[in-house]
């Protein structure tokens, strides 16, 4: 199977760590053997818009492109001066808010047509709803290319995003094959928004036993300290 993996999620430059449940998860596909590209919702600002940030003093975001063996693959997706007007409009009212998000998530759609051939994957796999929605995009390519898509959500999407995009976020969620909720409250808060559950999996999300494991209190705190004073 060849799955292509749309994020908004990821590791960047300044904080690998960061979506590092996403570089576990991809770890395991590799484990499987299941074949990915994972890529990162991302824009590339112009000059115009990097000016902007640098006057905002808002610091550059790069995605990292491996982290532990795990391939990131960053989209040369362009975002111009005129999104700095969206971002604006968004903020004052949800209509704008909802015309921004369609026409953000149709931008990125076609950046994916231009640079990867999505007849080659068997799958498409979104992570999160945020701003553009990853399961926005992958409802987009899947009715381009008759692809089936799964969504995963991950708690501030559904809990604080959702409710001022309920259109959006219904639309996506049950046209999806699957929607997997790391939570039962997660799935019961989009319930309360009008979702129907009926494609939903509730898929808690792992941890790695090599790095936590049960300790004995005395032999944990001993650890604690020692890490303290060092």
């Amino acid at each position: 199977m060849k799955v292509i993996v749309f994020t908004n999620l990821f590791p960047n430059q300044n904080k690998l760590s960061s979506g590092v449940f996403i570089t576990k998860r991809l770890e395991q596909y590799r484990r499987f053997g299941i074949d990915y590209a994972a890529v990162p919702v991302w824009f590339q600002d112009d000059l115009f818009v990097r000016l902007a940030k640098y006057l905002l003093r808002k610091s550059p975001f790069t995605p990292a492109t491996n982290v532990g063996g795990v391939d990131y693959s960053p989209l040369k997706c362009r975002r111009t001066i005129r999104w700095l007007l969206w971002e604006v409009l968004r903020r004052i009212s949800e209509t704008f808010d909802e015309r921004a998000i369609s026409i953000y998530s149709q931008h990125f759609a076609e950046c994916v047509k231009k640079d990867i051939d999505l007849s080659a994957f068997d799958l498409i796999h979104a992570h999160g709803m945020y701003t553009p929605p990853a399961g926005l995009i992958a409802q987009i390519l899947s009715q381009k290319y008759s692809k089936p898509y799964v969504l995963t959500v991950h708690g501030s999407d559904v809990n604080i995003l959702m409710e001022k995009r309920k259109k959006i976020y219904l639309g996506v969620f049950e046209s999806a094959q699957a929607v997997i909720f790391v939570s039962k409250a997660l799935l019961e808060k989009a319930r309360s928004f009008g979702y129907s559950g009926r494609n939903a999996v509730i898929i808690p999300n792992g941890y790695d036993p090599q790095i936590f494991k049960p300790l004995d209190k005395g032999q944990a705190r001993r650890q604690l300290y020692a890490n303290a004073m060092n």
